[in-house]
């Protein structure tokens, strides 16, 4: 189902240019790159916990001005952090 949701949220929710950029090459080496050299959920870990991260999250989201590609603005997250942390944002659902 992550697919469809995905898929709906970039039609429906997100700006198209995020969605443009979301799907673009350099983002996709970004985050990439990013996980081998960042492999744990950073907070998991400072919960005490080691989960393997497989979203790269803006700290500062973009449409608040966090910087695209900035290492310094991006952090690796399981899947249910970045859920949770989207949902304290109001972004996603």
């Amino acid at each position: 189902h992550k697919k469809m949701m995905d898929a709906q949220y970039d039609a429906r929710i997100r700006d198209r240019g995020l969605a443009e950029f979301y799907h673009s090459q350099e983002w996709r080496k970004k985050r990439k790159n990013f996980l081998i050299d960042h492999p744990f959920c950073e907070e998991c870990h400072r919960h005490g916990r080691l989960t393997k991260a497989t979203v790269v999250d803006h700290i500062v989201p973009i449409r608040h001005g966090g910087a695209l590609l900035d290492d310094a603005n991006l952090q690796a997250l399981c899947s249910g952090c970045h859920s949770s942390k989207s949902i304290r944002e109001g972004s996603r659902f």
